[in-house]
């Protein structure tokens, strides 16, 4: 039995990127992964094409829970198998090495510090908002005031401020991309 492994990599999705790193390039992906072959994955259709009949497709079960499958794999001449894709996906959830303990550590650092920013901006302005009830003042704060200047008038200040805290606390994109991490 031949066993043959073929990654598929999603192209990087701007509304995607917003709330977490973009997927990390082929050439990242063949320097940290193992695996036969590495493809983006619009090309999955013409691969599955040339699958032989004596292959089997582990996908995820079929289920609510997961993105419905490509109508290509249906098409495909393959054995398809649900039972030990996702028990895998369980296992490598669980099981972090050395170096992603210590990344997770980092980001909670990061991002702990980034609340306790905000929650300090929020209790500075706190006291002058039951003296008058006025609306938001956005027109009148600049681009140019001082950070502790600022005053959080709404949710979209908030992550604002949380994510430049975070930024500012050494959590960038690109560190995550060069390393090849997700965090």
């Amino acid at each position: 039995m031949c066993l043959h492994s073929h990654r598929f990599v999603p192209p990087a999705n701007e509304d995607d990127i917003m709330w977490s790193i973009p997927p990390p390039s082929l050439d990242v992906c063949a320097k940290r992964l193992s695996s036969h072959a590495f493809e983006p994955l619009p090309s999955l259709a013409r691969v599955l094409a040339g699958i032989r009949s004596d292959t089997t497709i582990h996908t995820l079960p079929s289920t609510v829970l997961f993105p419905a499958l490509p109508p290509s794999l249906s098409q495909a001449q393959a054995a398809r198998s649900e039972d030990a894709l996702l028990p895998a996906l369980h296992q490598a959830r669980l099981l972090k090495t050395e170096h992603e303990v210590a990344l997770m550590a980092r980001a909670n650092a990061i991002t702990s510090q980034a609340h306790e920013v905000v929650m300090r901006a929020l209790g500075r302005h706190a006291a002058g908002r039951g003296v008058a009830a006025q609306g938001p003042r956005s027109e009148e704060r600049g681009v140019g005031a001082q950070a502790a200047e600022w005053e959080i008038e709404g949710e979209g200040d908030a992550e604002a401020l949380f994510v430049a805290a975070c930024r500012r606390g050494g959590c960038v994109r690109e560190l995550h991309i060069r390393e090849g991490h997700c965090l």
